[in-house]
């Protein structure tokens, strides 16, 4: 009897949203890709809005994300080579994630390749960035409450600690100690910058931690003519022990000098949180700190998450993201006039902002959620036409998700003084703060 080789048939998960047709090809010749790629604001213009006529007809394109995740969920999409080059996988891509189908094979718990997401394609989208410069990284306390609320956060440039980095360390040890003096203890503390990078590998794939670019020591004190007084370079040399003082708490001896060079060389692109500066009142920092302040306070348990549950969880505020931010940035004004009044640091005015102004309202908006019960959802599900059995009390994000699903049908009619309250930045901010409570504290 001749042997006949099995071929792997399986249908291309894209193809009918790009060309409306069902499309099967052999499973070897196809490419896995994560479903952030795939729900990231650019991917999924490409596929389920290309031509725009949904946005264009008032369906905002979240809405159609959020349709399309729901469905999905957080499984990988499987496409053809017709779609990978529609949307423009660039050969190292398309390997990787040819590899991840070979992979899947073997083992389902594989997520598919996640490609760089060109955030510069979504015309609609506003980077919130901040310099973070206590650590090389951030201790796992700070990760999630930092990357919920920022798009990116940047890190400060590890030098010698990278095989890549620029060896700044090397230079200054050859300055005090000599050309042949060998840094103490260096490949402990690389393999030490390494693994903690590795924790957190997903949120750097995903574009959210970024390493700011290399500088070099004493840059910041080069003349019109390229060259150092005496007097700045003694002064640079008495000040750097005095700043790498204010790093030796928690991390290794190489590590804050390198923070310390950073603080006296490396060019500053974004606000830096963190680092007391009472001068730098910008608003994308005040409210970072403002941010930390309420999840210390009311969502302590956000310090538990992974990498991948932070990219979760990521997804599941997006929706209310803006109205918070933008409630915080109103409040910064309080937090200027406590600076000016007499708090002597950002983490103390923001504390009692948060604690006098914000927590008691939230707590003030679940109760009155409670106590309306459905009487909103009710007015907006008969405005609509609908009705829904809502498997969750009227003030658990699950309820405010099912409510925005019948907006559409019901904007036009639901009672405008209940809508303008809802959409209200503070409405959102609670909203978001809620879902991010409950997603952390489970079903």
């Amino acid at each position: 009897m001749t042997r006949q080789k099995a071929i792997l048939i399986s249908g291309c998960d894209t193809h009918h949203a790009l060309f409306g047709e069902t499309h099967t090809f052999r499973y070897l010749d196809g490419f896995l890709l994560s479903h952030r790629y795939i729900f990231a604001e650019s991917t999924a213009r490409r596929l389920f809005d290309k031509d725009g006529e949904a946005e264009q007809a008032g369906v905002p394109l979240s809405r159609i994300i959020g349709i399309f995740r729901q469905q999905y969920g957080t499984e990988p999409w499987f496409i053809c080579e017709q779609c990978a080059d529609y949307l423009g996988l660039d050969p190292v891509d398309k390997k990787a994630a040819h590899d991840a189908t070979l992979a899947r094979l073997a083992s389902p718990n594989v997520v598919g390749h996640l490609p760089a997401i060109d955030e510069r394609a979504s015309p609609a989208h506003n980077v919130l960035a901040i310099g973070y410069s206590s650590r090389l990284i951030p201790t796992k306390d700070e990760m999630a409450s930092l990357t919920v609320f920022y798009d990116q956060i940047w890190l400060p440039h590890p030098c010698d600690l990278s095989p890549r980095g620029t060896k700044n360390l090397a230079s200054v040890f050859r300055q005090i100690a000599g050309a042949n003096y060998e840094i103490p203890n260096l490949q402990a503390a690389r393999d030490r910058y390494a693994a903690a990078c590795g924790v957190w590998q997903p949120l750097f794939d995903a574009g959210i931690l970024k390493i700011m670019p290399p500088f070099e020591i004493l840059a910041g004190l080069l003349g019109d003519n390229d060259t150092i007084s005496l007097t700045d370079y003694a002064d640079w040399h008495m000040r750097l022990p005095k700043e790498a003082s204010r790093f030796e708490r928690g991390v290794s001896q190489l590590e804050s000098l390198i923070l310390a060079l950073h603080r006296l060389d490396a060019k500053k692109t974004h606000p830096e949180l963190f680092i007391s500066n009472p001068n730098d009142k910008s608003t994308a920092r005040l409210s970072g700190f403002l941010n930390q302040a309420i999840v210390a306070a009311r969502i302590p348990m956000l310090a538990t998450l992974d990498a991948n549950q932070i990219l979760d969880l990521r997804e599941s505020v997006n929706q209310a993201k803006d109205g918070y931010r933008q409630y915080l940035y109103q409040l910064t004004d309080d937090l200027e006039q406590r600076l000016s009044s007499g708090d002597k640091t950002e983490v103390e005015a923001a504390r009692k902002t948060a604690e006098r102004k914000i927590i008691p309202e939230y707590a003030n908006y679940v109760r009155q959620l409670k106590a309306l019960e459905i009487g909103f959802g009710a007015r907006i599900l008969e405005a609509g036409g609908k009705f829904l059995q809502i498997d969750a009390a009227p003030w658990t994000p699950k309820f405010w998700g099912a409510i925005l699903e019948c907006f559409s049908a019901a904007i036009a009619t639901t009672a405008e003084h209940d809508k303008e309250i809802y959409l209200s930045n503070e409405k959102q901010a609670f909203h978001y703060l809620a879902t991010i409570e409950r997603n952390v504290a489970g079903p």
